[in-house]
């Protein structure tokens, strides 16, 4: 992948998870799609990604305690 140019791929992150993460790939050029859940099935669809991978957990409320606190 390193040697395809930036413009040929992109990076997808849900909306709060590794936040610090998504700041260095666009530092360093990549593109990144951030997606937030939204409509009549958000709830539906963030309870099924929470079960596929529980630490998104953790970083959705890091993030958002890390908001409240003036962190981010």
């Amino acid at each position: 992948m390193r040697d395809l140019p930036h413009d040929r791929y992109e990076f997808q992150m849900l909306l709060g998870v590794r936040p610090d993460r998504a700041d260095t790939l666009v530092a360093e050029g990549h593109r990144l799609r951030v997606y937030v859940p939204y409509g009549t099935q958000w709830y539906e669809y963030s309870m099924r990604r929470l079960q596929e991978n529980p630490k998104i957990a953790g970083y959705v409320a890091a993030d958002t305690v890390g908001r409240l606190l003036g962190r981010s």
